[in-house]
């Protein structure tokens, strides 16, 4: 259920959350006053898994290969990610949550409490003559705009079936 970046293969994937197999061992939060799965890399690597009051979504990649160590503890920086400029890992807000929007977005529905962010892609609008306004997305198609999408998304537990 979490869409992360792969190094070695260069795109986004699919992965299964690191705390459904620890070394063989399935983590859950089962206790309702901590029922969130979270998990941090330290400095060697090691995965620590945790149950949390506060809903838990992060990326593999930065956790794990460019982060090991960091975790992000104040509630209003929530979000560990990586400046490829400063070469350094940092805490920031949620994007759907961030102080310059007008919109705070919030997860009411306890079936639905992990607040997500992604980005869809659209159409660009045209100025009439043909040209488009904003330039191309990088990496993406040259018709094609960044559209900030904030949702609510089901808690991360373990499919007691054997699909993952």
């Amino acid at each position: 259920p979490i869409l992360d970046y792969s190094l070695e293969q260069d795109s986004c994937v699919c992965s299964s959350h690191p705390c459904w197999d620890d070394g063989g061992y399935v983590h859950r939060c089962l206790d309702a006053s901590h029922p969130f799965l979270a998990f941090l890399y330290d400095e060697e690597g090691e995965l620590h898994c945790e149950c949390r009051t506060e809903p838990h979504y992060a990326s593999l990649h930065i956790s794990r290969d460019l982060c090991p160590g960091h975790g992000c503890e104040d509630p209003a920086l929530p979000v560990l990610d990586w400046d490829p400029q400063a070469r350094e890992c940092y805490c920031r807000e949620h994007p759907c949550r961030q102080s310059s929007s007008k919109v705070i977005h919030e997860c009411a529905n306890p079936e639905y409490p992990i607040l997500h962010y992604r980005q869809d892609f659209a159409p660009q609008a045209s100025d009439g003559d043909g040209s488009l306004r904003d330039g191309g997305v990088d990496g993406g198609d040259d018709d094609a705009q960044a559209v900030p999408v904030c949702e609510c998304m089901a808690k991360l537990d373990y499919p007691e079936s054997a699909e993952l």
